[in-house]
């Protein structure tokens, strides 16, 4: 290894810390990215050096190499530095809404294997959330006082206890379709989802192949399990 093969690698990891950079767009990153690919000692030179920083190859591919973080990684994603200035309860309630979206997405292993981009809307997301937190608590039952998962128990109450829409000149910053919306604005700056041109004045969204590696590798996620798995129901129940 030389010190401009590490130069290189640095280079490229750079690259992979944008969320939005594609090769197509950058011929020095489709030139890194293609070296990475071919050649043995590069990509062991760039994954020493992701490893050192606690950040781990998800998937790699002909227009990005894309990187997740540890837990312990300085750049991983933590929920409680998530728009910072809300209170507790709007935290959980995102923190819902952001499992809801990756179960929409991607309810089974077959859809995260899968190379196709889902397009959806913001009330595609609550309809599934409402109807799966009224099933979680219907589940629940009397253990309501305890629950299993308290978080999870948590952010479905909460949920539930907000409109989805508020009708009138200005839409309440309460209601679950326009906090989606806000969460979905979020992930296009992550790169991990797109808009897509509005039906009928509705906006959409489609979800990218960043947002589906991240969803593999977080799958074992309590919360997540539970949404995909009452959202393969519900899948399975309208074939």
């Amino acid at each position: 290894m030389t010190e401009e093969d590490l130069r290189e690698a640095a280079r490229l990891l750079a690259y992979t810390l944008q969320p939005r950079a594609y090769a197509a767009q950058h011929r020095p990153y489709a030139d890194l990215l293609g070296r990475y690919r071919t050649d043995a000692a590069f990509r062991a030179t760039f994954q020493a050096l992701a490893e050192g920083l606690q950040l781990v190859v998800l998937e790699d591919t002909p227009r990005a190499l894309l990187v997740g973080a540890r837990p312990e990684s300085a750049f991983a994603f933590r929920l409680s530095e998530y728009r910072k200035g809300a209170s507790l309860e709007q935290r959980v309630l995102r923190g819902l809404i952001l499992l809801g979206i990756a179960a929409y997405c991607y309810p089974t292993r077959r859809h995260l294997e899968e190379t196709g981009m889902p397009v959806f809307q913001a009330k595609d997301v609550d309809d599934f959330l409402r109807g799966a937190c009224e099933q979680l608590r219907k589940d629940a039952g009397d253990a309501i006082a305890m629950p299993e998962d308290p978080d999870l128990a948590m952010a479905w109450q909460i949920y539930l206890s907000q409109p989805a829409v508020k009708t009138g000149e200005r839409r309440s910053r309460s209601a679950t379709v326009h906090i989606i919306e806000q969460t979905l604005d979020d992930m296009v700056v992550w790169g991990l989802v797109r808009e897509e041109p509005a039906m009928a004045k509705v906006r959409q969204f489609r979800a990218l192949p960043r947002f589906r590696a991240q969803v593999r590798e977080m799958g074992a996620q309590h919360g997540l399990v539970e949404l995909a798995r009452i959202r393969a129901q519900q899948a399975g129940a309208s074939a």
